[in-house]
């Protein structure tokens, strides 16, 4: 039987008899967790921001927005945001290979420290490379950069999402 998440595998695992089924305490434990840690963090915060003063900003807006300029073909938004996810992508590319083709042809994964080695230089490399892209939004004038700059680093996500349905 397939189990999709693990309070589903437990059961069949307890059932089995393996080792690998994760005690009750441990899901108590998390609730718990929940309820000390983060919730009383979430109240202070709260508090702690309303008696903050509002804060003044040292420069005057102007009230009507300037005008973007016409952006170049290496500029232009789609651009940067295809381009973006190429080098993150390509970081993870023969891990994911490996990965996806253990998954279709029934094997065990062996190499999860590898894999959260590569997970992690790609988010390093994700952030760099929507900085980047960031950056060179402003620097040809377009001030709309707080969405494009999301999507700039998610788009690894859709090249991984398409490499998935390519092993389908």
């Amino acid at each position: 039987r397939f189990c999709t998440r693990p309070r589903q595998c437990t059961p069949v695992r307890v059932h089995a008899g393996t080792s690998g089924a994760v005690p009750i305490g441990m899901y108590f434990g998390l609730v718990a967790a929940w309820f000390v840690v983060s919730i009383p963090l979430t109240f202070v915060g709260g508090y702690v921001a309303l008696r903050l003063p509002i804060p003044d900003h040292p420069v005057k807006t102007n009230q009507i927005p300037r005008h973007v300029p016409p952006q170049s073909a290496v500029t232009h938004p789609w651009v940067l945001f295809l381009a973006a996810g190429i080098l993150p992508f390509g970081t993870i590319f023969i891990e994911l290979y490996f990965a996806m083709t253990s998954i279709w042809l029934g094997f065990f994964y062996y190499l999860f420290g590898f894999a959260l080695l590569i997970s992690l230089l790609a988010l390093l490399v994700t952030a760099e490379v929507s900085v980047l892209c960031t950056y060179t939004q402003l620097c040809s004038e377009d001030y709309h950069w707080w969405w494009p700059s999301f999507h700039r680093g998610g788009c690894v996500a859709l090249y991984t999402a398409v490499y998935a349905l390519s092993f389908m």
